[in-house]
């Protein structure tokens, strides 16, 4: 019996459907086990392995499973076949819901086992995820690879069916890696859309089950149609080993291409925003336009795929070669887009302009980038399997093992380039792929059209390729990297691979930094200094008697030296998910002062949430500072489900700290993530690490921020540690809150929360025009310490009346932050109508002046920094400090002398005037001066020596004290 063209149309529908039932899995799975297993190498692994695997185990055994099925089930008919194994696919779908009720310390509260120096998870519980994982997606996925075999089968009389088929269900699978990606996961979450899924799935099952039989029946005894002759001509013969040797090669290539495109696609600096559902969008799309134009074109042969072949690797080799240009290019043009098109469609209004310096930052942008890449040779190569399909199809032959040859084929070559030569680094795998993939497409070139397959061609390509992995360079590649890497201008050390990332040592002048393949993850650099030890030191001080710490994300260990440096500190563990930053670590011991071999402290490599997970201990300081918050899987530290484990394990006077980098989050971004943090801790403050980085701070306890008059400098080691970020004295500290618990909960209170089942980060992007900008309000804070009972307050009030003074005390002040200030009323607040932002920009382009000896550039940036702000105290030093470099004695006398007026009892102040007098040699007028700054920071060792040397010099004894 004929089948009738709506059916056949129909079921290409519903095939359809059912492609967009199985990436939905996938793309569920990849969350789903994350949350129960985090965010590890292993975890993609076996969410990849299980549902490829699956399907291609599924494929080769699908006539003997289908056949056995069908004597136990009576069920003869193919479609309702295709049915019962639909529903049980659904049941089979199930067991993922399971594996959450496992308890996750079934092995106990400590899994861990010391290798090196370093904890690592216990084989059986490796073992343990690998069993659930295995079970609950397998399982499942073998169902599904039964499927395609079963249909073409069944429909074997239709030459072209299995390349129609094919397009059909990728198209299904394109739309449903979209529509789960950004509209069910986004609004639904992905456990409900878990459940909406098997819904899907079922409703198809129980059709196929119930209306199966309106199908015709397919006969097996029915000839080919009328075009099988004309295309048996055109095509030629092919003997079976090459049509086995064309799929596997397929199915290799296609994943080895995959498997790299997620490392390369990241490599080139787009890690944030929905990066990896856009990839696998364009490869799916890339299948079913290929699987649409084999079913399209009726006399292709080999030859033309060859060809196809040698295109499509040509032009992803250009576009690897041009990616800069490129990138500036698609840059430029959606700038344009931005300013003459999107502003018309908004109406005027200023949010759709959007910023598209990285492609992070523009959907479009992102997803045109990925496209060049992935598309062109993912077509090419996606030709190869539809038609070894028609041609089984047209001999009559069963596509069950070819097809499941290709899907296991394509396995490996996910696992080889997306995790095993990555292993050695991200250098050596890029370069490997494209000799790899040359060499399979010399071997394609050698398979005969007609005729015999060659077999010795098989070990020879084998061994090629044995010998290239061999022959390629494993050093650090200069040549790969993006502009705006130093990694391009300075030297590079300790180059290590985990498989996720290669990190790497940059060594510059101002400090060394921690790359992760091309991002800046961690550095030594005052800056990074500063804000990292801050997260220590804050809570710490506030705490009465801090005994443990739990640091999740070790970098480059400043955090972790901080902690250290209390001697109350009983026990830190610091756990991380790349183990090399542990190996790395002695690359910065002479500034985390080799905190990894203090025997109070366990280095753990282990995703954070899961050691949450699994860990009884409570503790009195738990802190974060994960990747920045916009890369892809980082939201998974900023989720109140997250800060409800870490509140869970803190004691009851214990505090967090999180990283809030806004200068690279978009302003929503940063709402969504302060609205987050204060919906579970019940008290809470935000204050300056350096700059444009902030820092939460939260506690199940009210904050006592008398306890850091208190404790400041309590031991010799802390108050080194806290002079080494220049921070001698508690006002330093506590003028850096900008938001306390009133006032966050005022502002930030309503509106949504970031949370493990919604990841909004995804779908935010940055606006051309619209930093993020956190709201400074002097005087709230001033009144909330008010209330703190301080007694520094009458040395803060002046501090924080006066922004001129609070640069002073607080250099790194966000000035994004201060110039919010003449917003508010300002009748309180001196200074409040500054540009601070072109004060900073002079004042520190002096500095940088100052370091190139570049003297009289400084003075005048110096001098025009305060016009616009007379008798800025930051201004005057460092115009002071010119002056007595140069030899211009008088002049710095006389602006030292304004800044101690500006001061009054500043030790700094007090010691530079002092130094000019030494330096005119008029120790016994500078005498005073030194005394006075010295008893006011005993500390000051370069006080102190010039004190000694005014005293030497009354005294008619030698002495030279230096530039001051």
């Amino acid at each position: 019996m004929v089948e009738s063209p709506y059916r056949i149309r129909l079921l290409y529908v519903l095939y359809a459907v059912s492609g967009l039932v199985g990436l939905s899995y996938q793309a569920a799975w990849f969350r789903i086990f994350v949350d129960r297993f985090g965010s590890t190498n292993l975890t993609f692994v076996l969410v990849i392995c299980n549902f490829i695997a699956g399907l291609g185990l599924g494929a080769i055994c699908s006539r003997p499973f289908t056949n056995w099925l069908g004597r136990r089930t009576g069920i003869a008919h193919p479609l309702r076949m295709y049915g019962l194994i639909e529903l049980l696919l659904a049941a089979a779908a199930l067991l993922t819901l399971l594996a959450p009720l496992i308890p996750p310390d079934l092995l106990g509260h400590f899994p861990y086992r010391l290798d090196a120096g370093i904890y690592r998870p216990v084989f059986p519980r490796t073992a343990m995820q690998i069993v659930v994982a295995t079970i609950c997606m397998l399982v499942p996925c073998f169902l599904m690879g039964t499927t395609f075999p079963l249909l073409c089968y069944a429909y074997r009389g239709r030459e072209r069916f299995p390349s129609a088929l094919y397009a059909w269900n990728t198209l299904g699978a394109c739309v449903g890696i979209l529509f789960m990606e950004l509209v069910v996961i986004r609004y639904m979450g992905h456990r409900d859309g878990y459940w909406l899924v098997i819904a899907v799935n079922l409703a198809l099952a129980i059709y196929f089950l119930a209306r199966g039989t309106r199908f015709a029946r397919p006969d097996p005894d029915a000839a080919p149609e009328a075009t099988v002759p004309a295309m048996q001509r055109a095509a030629g013969s092919h003997a079976p080993g090459v049509l086995l040797a064309c799929a596997v090669l397929s199915g290799f290539l296609a994943g080895s291409l995959e498997g790299d495109v997620f490392k390369r696609i990241w490599f080139m600096g787009c890690s944030g925003g929905p990066t990896m559902p856009f990839i696998s969008f364009w490869a799916i799309l890339a299948i079913f336009l290929a699987s649409w134009t084999v079913d399209g074109a009726r006399r292709l042969r080999l030859l033309h795929i060859k060809f196809a072949f040698v295109v499509g690797l040509l032009a992803f080799a250009g576009a690897w070669q041009y990616r800069q240009t490129l990138m500036k290019y698609l840059s430029r043009a959606f700038a344009q887009i931005a300013e003459e098109v999107l502003p018309s469609l908004a109406d005027g209004r200023e949010p759709l302009r959007g910023h598209y310096a990285t492609f992070g930052d523009s959907p479009m942008g992102l997803l045109l980038f990925v496209g060049v890449f992935v598309f062109p040779l993912y077509y090419c190569v996606s030709l190869l399997l539809p038609y070894v399909c028609n041609r089984l199809q047209v001999e009559r032959r069963h596509l069950g093992f070819a097809y499941g040859l290709n899907t296991i084929a394509f396995c490996l070559g996910v696992i080889a380039f997306g995790w095993l030569a990555p292993f050695v680094n991200i250098f050596y795998s890029l370069k490997l792929f494209f000799l790899v993939f040359s060499i399979g497409l010399l071997f394609f070139l050698f398979i005969p059209e007609t005729g015999a397959f060659r077999r010795w061609m098989v070990p020879v390509a084998v061994v090629a390729a044995v010998a290239s992995c061999a022959m390629v360079p494993a050093d650090f590649d200069k040549s790969m990297l993006s502009r705006g890497n130093l990694a391009l201008t300075f030297p590079v050390s300790s180059v290590k691979s985990n498989g996720a990332h290669t990190s790497y040592v940059v060594n510059t002048a101002r400090g060394k930094l921690l790359y992760f393949d091309h991002h800046s993850m961690s550095a030594t650099s005052p800056e990074a200094q500063r804000y990292m030890r801050l997260m220590a030191h804050f809570p710490l001080l506030a705490h009465p008697d801090p005994k443990t710490a739990l640091l999740i994300c070790f970098g480059v260990g400043n955090t972790a030296s901080a902690i250290a440096a209390y001697d109350t500190i009983e026990r830190l563990d610091a756990v991380d998910l790349n183990d090399k930053v542990f190996e790395t670590a002695p690359e910065f011991a002479n500034k985390n002062h080799g905190v990894y071999k203090d025997p109070r402290v366990r280095l753990i490599h282990d995703d954070g949430r899961n050691f949450l997970a699994v860990t009884d201990n409570r503790y009195d300081l738990i802190t974060s500072e994960p990747p920045p918050p916009m890369q892809e899987g980082v939201y998974r530290l900023y989720t109140t489900d997250y800060y409800e484990s870490i509140l869970e394990h803190l004691t009851p006077n214990g505090m967090m700290t999180q990283w809030l980098p806004i200068e690279q989050m978009p302003p929503r971004a940063v709402e969504i993530a302060i609205r987050s943090f204060i919906a579970v801790f019940p008290h809470t403050l935000l204050f300056v690490g350096t700059s444009e980085q902030f820092i939460l701070m939260g506690s199940p306890s009210e904050i006592d921020l008398r306890l850091i008059e208190k404790r400041f400098a309590a031991t010799p080691r802390l108050r080194r540690d806290l002079r080494s970020i220049s921070l001698t004295r508690p006002e330093q500290v506590l003028a850096r809150i900008v938001k306390l618990d009133a006032t966050l909960r005022s502002e930030f209170a309503a509106g949504p929360v970031l949370r493990d089942e919604h990841n909004d980060f995804r779908y935010i992007f940055h606006e051309r025009g619209l930093p993020a900008v956190v709201t400074y309000d002097p005087i709230a804070v001033l009144k909330g310490l008010e209330n703190a009972g301080l007694a520094s307050l009458d040395r803060l009030r002046p501090i924080l009346s006066d922004l001129a003074l609070l640069k002073w005390c607080v250099p790194d002040f966000a000035d994004s932050s201060l110039m919010t200030v003449r917003d508010a009323p300002t009748a309180e607040v001196r200074n409040a109508r500054a540009d601070w932002l072109e004060i900073e920009r002079l004042n520190f382009g002096a500095s940088e002046d100052v370091g190139r000896k570049e003297f009289a550039k400084a003075a005048a940036r110096y001098a025009r920094s305060l016009k616009l702000l007379p008798d800025q105290p930051v201004a005057l030093f460092g115009l002071g400090k010119v002056q007595l470099q140069t030899g211009m004695l008088p002049e710095a006398l006389a602006t030292m002398k304004r800044l101690d007026e500006r001061l009054s009892d500043d030790p700094l102040a007090k010691r530079s005037v002092g130094a000019v007098l030494l330096r005119m040699n008029r120790p016994a007028d500078a005498l005073p001066y030194l005394e006075s700054a010295f008893k006011a920071n005993p500390d000051d060792q370069r006080a102190r020596d010039l004190l000694d040397a005014a005293r030497r010099r009354l005294e008619g004894r030698p002495g030279r004290p230096g530039p001051g």
